[in-house]
């Protein structure tokens, strides 16, 4: 009979504090927050993929924000002919446009993202006689979809995003990525 007694008023609690959240998430203006998590650049890797994304309310269903995420790559080769180091760095910044969802879809967010990627590239090759090293550096132009959600836990809220960005012209980048966004609500 305790046992009743005692999670009738946390399940209670537990109600009324998501009440206030999903409350105090809609009556926000806006977030900041960290992104972690996955990028796929290639169907055959992925790498760990680190930025940071703002976003202003406009309107109750609409929120327009800056955001940047960056991930990189390396590769290191030895044979008796020689030795190679290959790295490469992509950086993505820009804007982003979302539609909040109401309702059933409460937390889910859907936009599309819009900026320049840089991408860069560095070759580095060297023997017993010589060495050479060669560098190569890419912007443009990207943009695609992305879906998110936010969960409200107080005044912050934890969440995720997945989007894919394709690059305009060729040797464009095309990249998936799965990212935890969490993020402060003000």
């Amino acid at each position: 009979m305790r046992p009743r007694i005692f999670f009738a008023p946390l399940i209670a609690g537990l109600f009324i504090s998501f009440s206030l959240s999903q409350r105090a998430l809609a009556d926000s203006r806006g977030n900041i927050g960290l992104l972690g998590g996955v990028a796929l650049p290639s169907l055959s890797s992925n790498v760990f993929a680190w930025g940071f994304a703002g976003m202003y309310r406009t309107s109750p269903l609409m929120a327009v924000g800056p955001f940047f995420f960056k991930y990189g790559m390396g590769l290191e080769t030895t044979s008796d002919t020689g030795n190679a180091i290959v790295s490469s760095s992509s950086l993505f910044y820009g804007v982003e446009a979302d539609a909040i969802l109401k309702d059933s879809l409460r937390g889910f967010q859907i936009g599309l993202k819009l900026g320049i990627a840089h991408l860069s590239t560095e070759v580095e090759a060297w023997d017993s006689v010589s060495s050479i090293s060669i560098s190569n550096t890419l912007n443009k132009f990207f943009l695609g979809p992305k879906l998110g959600y936010d969960y409200p836990v107080g005044r912050f809220t934890v969440g995720g995003e997945l989007s894919y960005i394709f690059g305009i012209g060729p040797y464009s980048p095309k990249v998936f990525s799965l990212l935890l966004a969490p993020k402060f609500v003000f």
